[in-house]
């Protein structure tokens, strides 16, 4: 009686106890790539800070006229402390892709502030910030991304 028990509870043929399975397996072939889409879950506080999981930016607020040389200021608590950050304007063409390391790292808020100088058309562009995405294939992939509106002047 007690093989039949063991028996029993060793297994079935049925999916409950066929050990974890994932999607992917089940619905990705070998072949086909995947893009990671960026998480962006932004909000921007009374005070116009605009924020993320792990990125605050107190400057420039949102709407605001800037030039270059632009000073980015704020906050983080990346992955190592990375903080990547791009300029697009009216053209849509990025005219800043960089990145810089916060004292902030690893869960542990820091602050930041990184001067950057571009050449762009006038009009309306986007400061975005973010951090890569090291669980992704996809180097890249952003995590985190905060997208401040602003006016190249």
């Amino acid at each position: 009686m007690v093989v039949l028990v063991i028996f029993a509870a060793c297994g079935t043929d049925d999916d409950d106890n066929a050990g974890p399975s994932t999607a992917a397996d089940e619905t990705t072939a070998p072949d086909e790539t995947t893009t990671t889409a960026p998480t962006t879950s932004t909000s921007t506080t009374a005070g116009g800070t605009v924020e993320s999981a792990s990125i605050r930016v107190e400057s420039p607020l949102p709407n605001e006229t800037v030039t270059s040389p632009l000073t980015v200021t704020g906050s983080s608590a990346t992955f190592e402390g990375n903080v990547l950050i791009s300029v697009t304007d009216s053209t849509g063409a990025v005219v800043y892709d960089s990145f810089f390391t916060s004292s902030g790292a690893n869960g542990v808020w820091g602050p930041f502030e990184e001067t950057i100088e571009f050449d762009a058309t006038p009009g309306p562009g986007t400061v975005a910030l973010w951090e890569s995405d090291a669980g992704s294939d996809d180097p890249a992939a952003r995590r985190n991304v905060v997208e401040i509106p602003v006016t190249i002047g």
